[in-house]
């Protein structure tokens, strides 16, 4: 444990947690390497790691997952995107993401790789209650659309057609076995998979999805849901 967290945890009394609260640590791996985290400098790091490892990695094939910390709250956002959006610190945050996002694409073009790699953008819920769904009602943890609808932009040139819309239903269970077929892996057999492999939907092959439900449950009102794509 980093020293500065451990004296933290060690003088705070258990009934008492203000004082470590909205603070956590920044991990390599499994070595804390800062404490407390400055958290309005995170999505500028996390770009810079994904753009090394994009670069590091060029020659041969990678998976990378980037998962941003904001707008999750608390928001915090980097000193140059603090009131660009001439709104609110949300806004601010998405703007930032917006950034990071470009700095990615343009690492793929650089180096040759925009051509053969699938790029993901979505989300795994709607909006808190600093953003909007709009026009759908809800936000995260509601079982109205707007808290379970969420957009998905995915980029793969020779693949995908370019300004391709769709309102089929999808889900990020998806994700694993569409890939695994685009990269030309057998999934093992001996399991149920909650997904579907959506690539021929996606390449433009059928127009339907193979997915014709989604369940999710809500847990402010204890039940469980299922929404009909058709």
């Amino acid at each position: 444990m980093h020293a500065d967290m451990q004296k933290a945890v060690q003088g705070a009394k258990a009934s008492d947690l203000k004082s470590i609260q909205n603070k956590p640590p920044l991990l390599r791996g499994n070595e804390i390497i800062e404490y407390p985290t400055n958290q309005e400098t995170l999505t500028e790091r996390y770009t810079d790691e994904a753009v090394s490892f994009i670069k590091k990695n060029k020659k041969k094939p990678f998976f990378l997952y980037m998962a941003h910390s904001f707008p999750h709250v608390p928001i915090y956002v980097g000193a140059k995107f603090k009131g660009s959006s001439g709104t609110s610190p949300y806004y601010d945050a998405i703007q930032e993401i917006d950034w990071s996002v470009g700095e990615i694409l343009k690492t793929l073009k650089e180096n040759g790789l925009d051509k053969n790699t699938v790029v993901i953008f979505t989300s795994d819920n709607g909006p808190n209650s600093f953003g909007s769904a709009k026009p759908l009602r809800g936000h995260k943890f509601d079982e109205y659309e707007g808290g379970q609808r969420v957009p998905a932009v995915i980029w793969a040139p020779g693949k995908i057609k370019a300004g391709t819309e769709s309102s089929e239903l999808l889900s990020s269970l998806d994700v694993f076995p569409t890939i695994a077929n685009w990269a030309g892996i057998a999934m093992p057999k001996n399991r149920v998979y909650d997904g579907y492999n959506v690539s021929d939907f996606l390449e433009g092959k059928t127009t339907k999805s193979p997915r014709n439900e989604m369940f999710y449950l809500c847990v402010s009102r204890e039940n469980l849901s299922i929404y009909l794509g058709k």
